[in-house]
């Protein structure tokens, strides 16, 4: 009696407790945090600041500088025309460009996405759904189990 009511008490309550609190608080948790919080912070910031400062810096102001400068240049003065618009569009629209976006984008995004999404999912999730499930599964578990076997061998 006091074996089969612990037994059953304990694992009943340790088992669904932790499992149900673990599974679905860690999981759900961690999985949801992790997945909307990395990829669409990292895909969203990543992308947007590479392709916008990328493309939008390095294309526009190379472009712009490379043929106005060569456009002009090669008119009126080949070399000094070439050389400044293509040194000053490249320089000023990569750079500038592509390093403030590339790198704004790709540490906003990741850091922002990734930590905000990973610790608030993996802290949450596994807190609440680690120690809550298996705490309550198991004190539950654990004292239901033997308070009802010491009932049991108290009758």
């Amino acid at each position: 009696c006091c074996c089969s009511n612990y037994v059953s008490g304990y694992l009943s309550g340790y088992v669904s407790g932790y499992v149900s609190g673990y599974v679905s608080g860690y999981l759900s948790g961690y999985v949801s945090g992790y997945v909307s919080g990395y990829l669409s912070g990292y895909v969203s910031g990543y992308v947007s600041g590479y392709v916008s400062g990328y493309l939008s810096g390095y294309l526009s102001g190379y472009v712009s500088g490379y043929l106005s400068g060569y456009v002009s240049g090669y008119l009126s003065g080949y070399v000094s025309g070439y050389v400044s618009g293509y040194v000053s569009g490249y320089v000023s629209g990569y750079l500038s460009g592509y390093v403030s976006g590339y790198v704004s984008g790709y540490v906003s995004g990741y850091v922002s996405g990734y930590l905000s999404g990973y610790v608030s999912g993996y802290v949450s999730g596994y807190v609440s759904g680690y120690l809550s499930g298996y705490v309550s599964g198991y004190v539950s578990g654990y004292v239901s189990g033997y308070v009802t076997s010491q009932d049991c061998c108290c009758v």
